[in-house]
């Protein structure tokens, strides 16, 4: 791994702990990781650009198989029906549930397909001019921790526990296709250097003055770029590189924290202590709340899903 492969700058500001650490040159398939948090710093892939492009374009053909066939089936009384992956919108709008349905579009199937096209983009041959790709890759980055499929993917096969009490729940062709394209996107993203794209876009901004390493940016009178890991000084407001702004302390920060935080704290007690599911059966409705599903879960076996759903959804928040 490295922060830039030109190799002309190795000077990097960590983002979480804001240290200036020097980055030597490093061999391919090595990493750089910062001494203080030891939070990811840089990386510098045997293949930067082949790598994330062969994953994202299998992860693409993957999502178009993923909607060609049926995805899950259900046999209930004698009565079978099967539903594709781009059926489930038009199901959620008949059943009144349409913001469900927006989300299910948006986070689900566009916002994960328009990622890997950019990955796609920005990784092949074709040199995009930077009006196209700054932009493009500013969204990139920011809309990679809304793409959902995985979770989605995981909420199915909960559901799949949970149905199989009413009849006979079967995976469609679909099914596979579209794990494996779960699976292309996140390696995809792992692959992805955002150092090497932002150097192949606009190389960094020199650095403004000589910086010591060892010591905290903000002392130094510099601050970190988000979107594209440039180092600016403290007081520019606006990145030259990538156009964003921001600031050397987020307005505000900690009122919105400390907000944010007692809001969560208050909603995640009804959050579990109410139905998150309601099965309805011969005319009776059936609530199910997070901790009974992970109980119900567990007692049928289904160690695995269980222990996911406690973690994500009891303990992870918790300790949050």
């Amino acid at each position: 791994m490295c922060a830039h492969h030109s190799h002309d700058s190795v000077t990097v500001l960590c983002p979480q702990c804001d240290l200036v650490v020097e980055i030597p040159e490093l061999e391919r398939g090595t990493k750089a990781e910062c001494p203080r948090c030891h939070t990811h710093l840089a990386a510098r892939w045997r293949e930067p650009r082949r790598q994330p492009l062969m994953y994202a374009l299998s992860g693409l053909v993957m999502f178009v198989l993923a909607g060609m066939f049926p995805f899950v089936s259900m046999k209930v009384a004698g009565i079978e029906s099967e539903i594709t992956l781009y059926q489930i919108p038009s199901v959620m709008f008949g059943d009144n549930y349409g913001g469900l349905a927006l989300f299910f579009m948006g986070f689900v199937l566009a916002v994960p397909a328009f990622c890997l096209f950019a990955i796609t983009l920005l990784c092949s041959g074709i040199r995009l001019p930077p009006s196209l790709a700054i932009p493009v890759t500013r969204l990139l980055f920011r809309l990679r921790a809304w793409c959902m499929a995985e979770i989605f993917l995981a909420g199915v096969l909960v559901s799949f526990v949970k149905l199989m009490a009413y009849g006979d729940i079967g995976l469609g062709v679909s099914f596979l296709p579209y794990c494996l394209f779960c699976v292309m996107q996140v390696r995809a993203f792992q692959c992805l250097d955002k150092h090497w794209v932002w150097q192949r876009i606009a190389p960094r901004p020199p650095l403004p003055v000589a910086l010591e390493a060892g010591k905290g940016g903000l002392c130094q009178g510099v601050r970190l770029c988000g979107p594209c890991q440039a180092i600016l000084p403290a007081d520019m407001h606006e990145c030259p590189r990538c156009s964003s702004r921001g600031h050397a302390r987020r307005p505000n920060s900690l009122q919105l924290t400390m907000a944010l935080l007692f809001t969560s704290v208050i909603l995640y007690i009804p959050a579990n202590l109410m139905p998150i599911m309601i099965t309805e059966s011969l005319g009776s409705d059936f609530g199910s709340t997070i901790m009974a599903g992970v109980i119900l879960l567990w007692g049928d076996g289904s160690y695995p899903v269980a222990m996911v759903i406690f973690i994500a959804s009891i303990m992870v928040p918790s300790l949050k």
